[in-house]
C-alpha cells in the first residue's frame, strides 16, 4: 500500500482541472449554457438577454447533437485509439524465446494498470464491482502480467470517496482470477493519472513499466509519463471503436448515446492535454 504524492498545492490544481473540466465536457457544457439560456430567455423585459438566452438554448442543442453524430465521433476518437499498437496475443506463461514476446514488453519488471472507478455494493464480487473500463483494463494488465516472469509486479491505483479504495478493489480482483497478493502493489491515495504516475515512478525506481489503460486515454497517459521520467511501454485496453471497420458516410447520418460518450471521452483527453501545465517532476 503506498501513500499518494499530494501537498495542498496539487490538491487545488487537481479540484481546478475537475472545475474547468467541467466545460469540456458536451453535457455538462450543454445542460449549463442550455440552463441560463432558458433562465435568460424568461427575462422579457430584457430583450437583449432574452435574445442571448435564445442563442444559447440552441448552441446548447446544437453541441448535444454534434456531439451524438457518429461521425464526428469517429474522427476524434481514432487518432487516439491508433496512437499507440496493442499488445499481440502473448503466450500462457512467461517464455522469452517465444517470437510471440515483444522484446520491449519482456523487459517490463511491472505492469502498471491505471484506475477508472467502480460502485461499492457488497452483494457483487469485487470484479463485478469494477466500471466496464475497469475489467477492460484489469484484465489486459492480468494477460500481460501472466507471460511476464514470477518476479513481476502488478501495481493498481485509485482512491475512493468512502468505503475501500479503488486499488483495493482491484486487487481483490486480480487476487480472485489467480494473481498471488505478494506480486500486487496498491497505490491507495491516487486522485488522478498525474498522480497516478507520479506515484508509480516513485515505486519502480526508472524500471520499465507496462502501462495499462483506454486506448482513448492512452496518448495523455503516455505524455505524462516522458515528462514525469517513468519508463512506460504502452499497452492500450478498452477500445471504443470496432477494429478495421469502416462505416463510410452513413456514420455521418447516425446519431446514438454510445457516440456521445465516445466524443465526450476524446473531447475530454484532448482537454486534458490542454491542462498539463504542472506535470514536471517533483
Amino acid at each position: 500500500m503506498v501513500p499518494g504524492m499530494f501537498g495542498r498545492e496539487m490538491i487545488v490544481f487537481f479540484w481546478l482541472k475537475k472545475i474547468i473540466g467541467l466545460f469540456f465536457i458536451p453535457l455538462q457544457f450543454a445542460l449549463i449554457v442550455g440552463t441560463l439560456g432558458v433562465v435568460f430567455m424568461w427575462m422579457r423585459k430584457r430583450e437583449k438577454l432574452a435574445r442571448a438566452g435564445r442563442i444559447m438554448v440552441t448552441i446548447a442543442v446544437g453541441v448535444l447533437a454534434l456531439a451524438a453524430n457518429r461521425g464526428i465521433a469517429i474522427r476524434l476518437a481514432r487518432p487516439l485509439e491508433s496512437a499507440y499498437a496493442p499488445i499481440p496475443e502473448l503466450p500462457p506463461v512467461f517464455d522469452f524465446a517465444n517470437p510471440a514476446m515483444p522484446r520491449d514488453l519482456a523487459a517490463c519488471k511491472y505492469v502498471l494498470v491505471l484506475g477508472s472507478g467502480h460502485a461499492d455494493n457488497p452483494a457483487r464480487s469485487r470484479i463485478n464491482q469494477l466500471s466496464n473500463s475497469g475489467r477492460a483494463r484489469l484484465a489486459e494488465g492480468l494477460r500481460i502480467l501472466r507471460a511476464l516472469p514470477p518476479d513481476t509486479r502488478l501495481i493498481v491505483s485509485g482512491r475512493h470517496l468512502r468505503g475501500p479504495s479503488h486499488a483495493q478493489v482491484s486487487a481483490e480482483a486480480a487476487a480472485s482470477l489467480g494473481i498471488a497478493p505478494e506480486r500486487i502493489i496498491r497505490m491507495d491515495e491516487a486522485r488522478d493519472t498525474d498522480d497516478e504516475i507520479r506515484t508509480a515512478a516513485g515505486i519502480v525506481q526508472g524500471a520499465p513499466v507496462a502501462l495499462v489503460t483506454s486506448a482513448w486515454h492512452m496518448p495523455r497517459a503516455m505524455h505524462m509519463c516522458a515528462s514525469l521520467k517513468l519508463n512506460a511501454l504502452a499497452c492500450p485496453a478498452d477500445y471504443l471503436l470496432p477494429a478495421g471497420v469502416d462505416e463510410g458516410a452513413l456514420a455521418w447520418v447516425r446519431f446514438e448515446l454510445g457516440a456521445f460518450e465516445c466524443t465526450s471521452k476524446a473531447i475530454r483527453e484532448r482537454a486534458g492535454r490542454l491542462l498539463l501545465i504542472k506535470n514536471a517532476a517533483p
